[in-house]
């Protein structure tokens, strides 16, 4: 009896799907198309400008200012930007080779910038490095870089000899430094 059951509901359910396949329902057909349209982004990457303004040279733990402008040169697109920022070389706050990233809405014809106190880490060359992309991609629209040549910082020189030597030969003697 149960297998006459299922058998009756297996055939019932086997003939209203075969003719809802082929009928309208409320005059519409059951076979649907979705079409999709795919329209360019309003900014391209000519769009998108970016400057950083400093010093081409620092001496090693001296600190200078840079600016980092990034413009939407674009007529009359707008849209979410991240902007990340990459030192090499370069002490920010206190941390050496620092990177960070913002997300920022760019209007058209407008700028976003920022200025950041940067300190040569040691002397050799340095980096800023700005890479600009849409915020919800991992792709870059526009890069920059700066290079900064980072000069040792001169020795101190005490009665015309460098540190090292006169660490290694001076005593003190009533409370003041001598030259043995």
């Amino acid at each position: 009896m149960k297998v006459l059951l299922f058998l009756m509901l297996a055939l019932f359910c086997y003939v209203a799907m075969t003719a809802c396949q082929d009928e309208k329902v409320t005059g519409v057909s059951q076979k649907k198309k979705l079409s999709f349209t795919m329209t360019d982004p309003g900014i391209k990457p000519e769009n998108i400008k970016i400057t950083i303004m400093g010093n081409a040279s620092l001496q090693e733990q001296q600190t200078s200012t840079y600016d980092i402008v990034v413009a939407n040169t674009s007529e009359s697109a707008e849209d979410e930007f991240r902007i990340e920022i990459r030192l090499y070389g370069l002490t920010y706050q206190g941390i050496s080779n620092h990177s960070w990233s913002l997300q920022t809405t760019l209007k058209p014809k407008s700028q976003w910038n920022a200025s950041y106190n940067l300190t040569g880490a040691s002397a050799g060359s340095g980096q800023i490095m700005v890479n600009v992309g849409f915020s919800i991609s991992e792709d870059f629209l526009q890069s920059k870089t700066k290079d900064i040549q980072i000069t040792p910082k001169p020795k101190e020189l005490i009665y015309g000899l460098p540190p090292e030597i006169w660490n290694a030969c001076k005593y003190e003697y009533n409370g003041e430094s001598m030259l043995d």
